[in-house]
C-alpha cells in the first residue's frame, strides 16, 4: 500500500530514515510547500537534488523544526519559568530586565521629493484609520516604489498614532527568525534570559498606540506569523509592510502598488499632445526632476516632451527605472536615451551610491526577487518571458511547462510568479484572465532564457502553439462564427503573433511561416492592421518562392495579400496577385476557393475603374457561391455586383442586388457583421443618391452600428465620406467639408485608398459644397475636419443621421406594403421579371410572383406597368 506524504516522517519511525520530499516535509510541518522551498533557497534548510526533486534528511527537518520553535515559541502562561534565585546564582539579587518601550526613531527621511501618488497615500491612509484594519501589505515589483509610499504613509498618518511610527528596515535579513530582534532593536527593547523576545515586545506594545512598518518582507515570509501573534497581542498597533509579495496570513489587507501614471494615448488623433498634456503624467514629472538633478534647468518643451513621454512609456511608468534613465541625461538627449531602450538594461544603471545595492540597478532589483524562487519557478519564470504580449493561464499550460515535470502545476507556479510581482494581472473586464510582465523584467527573463541554453526550444514551442491558434480561428472568422469574440481574441494576442512570426521567419521555417501569415489575413484585414499584415505576407511568399511550400498555403497567403493591397490603392500589385491565386486556384480545382479568388479579382479590377471586366468575373463568383450554397460568400458577391451595377450607371439595379445582399446578411442574425456593414453602407449611398435621404440615414445607422461592432477604421472611413454625400445632398455644405476633411485626414494616416470611381463621387459632391460656401470658408471647413478625432467625425455625421430620422423620415406610407413588397415593386419599376426579382431577393420563383400578385392588388392596379407608375408617384423609385 502507497505511504501517504503525511504517515512518513521524522517522527514516526516508518521508513524514519529515508529522504522527504519538500511536499511530504511541509506536510509534516504544516506549512505550504512554498516554505520549504524558500527555506531550502535561503539557506536555513540543507537538502539535496535528485532528478529534480529535493531530498530533505529527517535529522535535518527535526534541526529546523527546533530552530524555528526556539524563535517562536511562548512559555505557556499556567507554567512559568521560575526565575533563578540567589542560591542558584550563589550571588547577589538577579531581576528580570525592565521592559521599557521607548519611543522609536524617527523613520528615515528621502532626501528626494515625492512626485505624484496623492491618491496612493491617499487610499491607504484611510484604511489604517479604519477600526477594522491592523495590517496593510503593500505589494509590487522591485522599483514600484513601496518603501517611499510607506515613508510618505507614515508622515501622513502619524497623528493617529500617540507613540509614534517605528520603521524597521529587513532588507538585510534573511533568516525569518531574526525579524522579531530587528523590531526589538528598533523599539529599544532588550532581550533578557528569562522572557524570549517575542514576549518582551509584546510587553512593550501592549498598551501603546504605535504603526510598526516593516520594509522589505519579502525575503522572511515565514516569520508573517510572528507580526500577527504581535498584533493580537497589542490591540492599539497597526502593522505596514512591504513586500514584493503577500504575506499571505489573516487580517492582511493587500494594497498593490501601481506604476507611474502615464501620458494619455494620443490614439488616432492628428495632432500629439502638448507639453502641457503630457507634463500632466506623473511618471514624466518623476522623470523631469530627476533630470533637473543632473541638468538644472531642465524644462520639457516640444521638442523634448515627445521623447519623455516614449521613455515612461517604453519603461512602463515604473519609478526606479525612470529615475535611473533620467540619470543618463546628463550625457544622453531623451531622444538618444528612447534609441537605446530597446536593451533597456544595459542602460538602467548607476543608482545613487548610498541606495542599497538591489536599487542601484534594474538588474539588481530584478534579481533580488528571481533569487527568492525555488529552482522549478524559476524555470516557469523565464520560458514565460517569451510572451511579448501577456498570456493565459492556457498558454502557460501550453508553453510554460517546466521540461522534464509534466506534472508541474501552471495554476501553482503562476500563482507564486504574480504573489511575488514578478508577472502582474492585466486589468480587464470579462473574459479570461490575463497576466503580464513589466518590459523590465521580461528582459532580465529573457537574459535568464538565453542563459539556459533552451530559448530555441521554447521559442520553437511558443510559434507553433500560435500558428495553431491562428489556424484554428481562420476558418470561423470567414464563416461569421462568434466573430467579434474571435477578432478580439486574436487582438489579445497580436504581439505574441508577430513574435511568432518573427522566429519562422529568422529560422527559414518556409512553409509554417506563410501559413501563419495566410492564416491571419482576415484578422489582419477585419481590424485595421492592413499595411502590417502585407508586409509580411510579401515577405512569407518571397520566402515560400524559393522553398518547397503546398499549393494550398501558397494560394491562400497570395489571396491574403491581394486583398491588403487592394484596400491600399496599389491596384498593379494587387491584381497581379489575385490572377496568380485565381490560377492557382483552378489548379487545385476547389470551387470555393475558385469562387472566392474571382470575387477578389472582380473586386480589384471594379476598384481600377474597369467595370466591363469586374462584371464577367464577379457573375462567374456568384453562380460559383450560389452552387455551393455558402449565404455569406453569396452576399458578398452579390453586393459587389451591386455596387458595380451602380457604379456602371445602373443605380436601380445595384439596389435591387444590394437589397438581396443585405437581406441574406440580415438572415445570418450576428453573423457576417463585416459583410453586412460593406453592404449597408453602400445600399445607403446608391439610396442616398437615388433621392431617398430618409431611408438613406436609416441604412447608414445600421451600417454604422455594424461597424463598430467589427472595429474596422477604414470601413468607418468610407462611411464617413459617405455621410459627407449625403451631408452635401441635403444642402449642409459646410458640414459636408469638415467630414471630408475628416476621412481625408484619417485615410493618410493609416494609409488607406478609396477606390477610384468612389474617389470621382466624392470630388463630385465636394465640388459642389465647395462653389457654395467659397474658397475661404471651404479652406476653413476642411483644416476643422482634419483635426477632429475619429470619434469626434463619427459624432458629427450621427448628428446628421439622428437629423434626418428624427424629423426628416416622412410618415409610414399611406399604401400600405410591407418593406419587403416595396423592395420588390421598385424592381419591378426597373423592369425586371419574376425570375429575376426571385435571383435578385435570394427567393423562389413562385413566392416572387406571390408578392407581385399581393402588391397589385393592395394598390389596385391590373398591371405591372400600372404598378410601376404608382410607384414613381408614390415616390418608391
Amino acid at each position: 500500500m502507497k505511504t501517504r506524504a503525511e504517515d512518513r516522517t521524522p517522527d514516526t519511525g516508518q521508513d524514519a530514515a529515508a529522504p522527504l520530499t519538500a511536499r511530504e516535509a511541509a506536510a509534516w510541518l504544516g506549512v505550504n510547500e512554498r516554505t520549504i522551498r524558500r527555506a531550502i533557497a535561503c539557506g536555513a534548510l540543507p537538502a539535496t537534488k535528485e532528478a529534480g526533486v529535493y531530498r530533505i534528511a529527517p535529522a535535518a527537518l527535526v534541526c529546523y523544526r527546533e530552530r524555528h520553535r526556539e524563535t517562536t515559541r511562548r512559555p505557556a502562561p499556567t507554567r512559568p519559568r521560575p526565575l533563578p534565585t540567589d542560591a542558584d546564582r550563589g550571588a547577589g539579587p538577579v531581576r528580570a530586565a525592565p521592559v521599557t518601550a521607548l519611543r522609536p526613531p524617527a523613520p528615515p527621511t528621502p532626501l528626494t521629493s515625492l512626485v505624484g501618488r496623492e491618491r496612493e497615500v491617499a487610499a491607504v491612509v484611510t484604511l489604517l484609520r479604519r477600526d477594522d484594519v491592523r495590517l496593510v501589505t503593500l505589494t509590487g515589483p522591485g522599483g514600484v516604489g513601496k518603501t517611499r509610499l510607506a515613508l510618505a504613509v507614515a508622515a501622513a498618518v502619524s497623528d493617529a498614532f500617540a507613540d509614534g511610527v517605528a520603521f524597521v528596515a529587513l532588507a538585510t535579513i534573511r533568516d525569518p527568525g531574526l525579524v522579531v530582534p530587528a523590531i526589538a532593536r528598533v523599539l529599544a527593547v532588550r532581550e533578557a534570559v528569562e522572557a524570549p523576545v517575542l514576549e518582551r515586545v509584546m510587553d512593550a506594545l501592549r498598551d501603546r498606540v504605535l504603526l510598526l512598518v516593516l520594509d522589505n518582507v519579502e525575503q522572511v515570509l515565514a516569520a508573517a506569523p510572528l507580526v500577527v501573534e504581535l498584533l493580537a497581542a497589542c490591540p492599539r498597533v497597526k502593522a505596514l509592510a512591504t513586500s514584493r509579495a503577500l504575506l499571505r496570513v489573516s487580517g492582511e489587507t493587500p494594497f498593490p502598488v501601481p506604476s507611474l501614471a502615464l501620458p494619455e494615448d494620443p490614439g488616432d488623433r492628428p495632432c500629439p499632445p502638448s507639453v502641457e498634456q503630457v507634463c500632466r503624467s506623473d511618471a514624466v514629472r518623476l522623470f523631469a526632476d530627476r533630470v533637473r538633478s543632473v541638468r538644472p534647468g531642465f524644462v520639457l518643451t516640444e521638442e523634448t516632451a515627445p521623447a519623455a513621454a516614449e521613455i515612461c512609456a517604453r519603461l512602463d511608468g515604473l519609478p526606479l527605472a525612470i529615475e535611473l534613465a533620467a540619470a543618463r541625461v546628463g550625457v544622453l538627449s531623451p531622444g538618444a536615451i528612447v534609441g537605446r531602450l530597446q536593451h533597456r538594461l544595459p542602460l538602467l544603471t548607476g543608482g545613487a551610491r548610498d541606495a542599497p545595492a538591489r536599487q542601484r540597478t534594474m538588474r539588481d532589483a530584478i534579481a533580488w526577487s528571481f533569487d527568492l524562487l525555488a529552482p522549478e519557478e524559476r524555470v516557469l519564470f523565464r520560458r514565460l518571458a517569451v510572451f511579448a504580449g501577456g498570456f493565459t493561464l492556457e498558454r502557460v499550460a501550453a508553453v510554460g511547462r517546466v521540461p522534464g515535470n509534466p506534472t508541474s502545476d501552471a495554476l501553482e507556479g503562476l500563482t507564486t510568479l504574480v504573489e511575488g510581482s514578478l508577472v502582474r494581472r492585466v486589468e480587464r473586464t470579462g473574459g479570461e484572465p490575463r497576466f503580464a510582465m513589466l518590459e523590465t523584467v521580461r528582459e532580465f527573463g529573457l537574459e535568464q532564457l538565453a542563459a539556459s541554453g533552451e530559448e530555441e526550444s521554447v521559442r520553437g514551442t511558443h510559434a507553433r502553439h500560435f500558428l495553431a491558434l491562428a489556424e484554428r480561428s481562420e476558418p470561423d472568422i470567414y464563416r461569421g462564427c462568434d466573430l467579434i469574440r474571435l477578432l478580439g481574441a486574436l487582438e489579445d494576442e497580436h504581439a505574441d503573433l508577430r513574435a511568432a512570426l518573427e522566429h519562422l521567419e529568422a529560422t527559414g521555417a518556409a512553409e509554417a511561416f506563410l501559413r501563419l501569415a495566410g492564416a491571419l489575413a482576415p484578422f489582419w484585414l477585419f481590424h485595421s492592421h492592413r499595411g502590417e499584415g502585407r508586409g509580411w505576407l510579401e515577405r512569407a511568399l518571397a520566402i515560400g518562392s524559393s522553398a518547397r511550400v503546398s499549393a494550398s498555403t501558397r494560394a491562400k497567403a497570395l489571396g491574403g495579400a491581394a486583398t491588403l493591397a487592394f484596400t491600399q490603392g496599389d491596384y498593379g500589385r494587387a491584381a497581379a496577385l489575385a490572377e496568380e491565386n485565381l490560377a492557382l486556384q483552378r489548379e487545385l480545382g476547389e470551387r470555393q476557393g475558385i469562387a472566392t479568388a474571382l470575387n477578389l479579382l472582380g473586386a480589384v479590377t471594379r476598384a481600377q475603374g474597369a467595370c466591363d471586366q469586374a462584371a464577367p468575373l464577379l457573375e462567374e463568383a456568384v453562380a460559383l457561391f450560389e452552387e455551393i450554397g455558402d449565404p455569406g460568400w453569396i452576399a458578398s458577391a452579390r453586393g459587389n455586383l451591386g455596387i458595380l451595377a451602380y457604379w456602371r450607371g445602373d443605380p436601380g439595379h445595384g439596389a435591387a442586388l444590394l437589397e438581396g445582399a443585405v437581406y441574406l446578411y440580415r438572415q445570418a442574425g450576428d453573423r457576417y457583421p463585416y459583410g453586412a456593414a460593406v453592404a449597408l453602407s453602400d445600399l445607403a449611398l446608391v439610396t442616398c443618391d437615388r433621392g431617398d435621404h430618409a431611408r438613406a440615414a436609416t441604412l447608414f445607422a445600421e451600417s454604422l452600428a455594424r461597424w463598430r461592432e467589427v472595429g474596422t477604421r477604414e470601413g468607418l472611413i468610407d462611411w464617413l465620406a459617405r455621410a459627407a454625400v449625403l451631408a452635401e445632398a441635403r444642402g449642409q455644405p459646410e458640414r459636408a467639408i469638415r467630414l471630408f476633411g475628416a476621412a481625408e485626414a484619417l485615410r493618410e494616416a493609416i494609409g488607406y485608398a478609396f477606390e477610384c470611381p468612389e474617389r470621382s463621387r466624392h470630388q463630385r459632391a465636394l465640388a459642389a459644397a465647395r462653389a457654395t460656401i467659397g474658397e475661404g470658408a471651404y479652406a476653413a471647413a476642411m483644416a476643422a475636419g482634419g483635426a477632429l478625432s475619429p470619434d469626434e467625425a463619427v459624432a458629427e455625421a450621427s448628428r446628421l443621421v439622428a437629423d434626418l430620422l428624427g424629423s426628416g423620415a416622412p410618415p409610414p406610407p399611406a399604401h400600405g406594403l410591407t418593406p419587403r413588397q416595396a423592395t420588390v415593386l421598385r424592381l419591378v419599376a426597373a423592369g425586371r421579371s419574376d425570375r429575376e426579382i426571385a435571383d435578385a431577393l435570394f427567393v423562389s420563383r413562385r413566392t416572387a410572383s406571390k408578392h407581385v400578385a399581393a402588391i397589385l392588388a393592395k394598390l389596385g392596379v391590373p398591371t405591372r406597368a400600372a404598378a410601376a407608375t404608382q410607384a414613381v408617384r408614390l415616390g418608391l423609385v
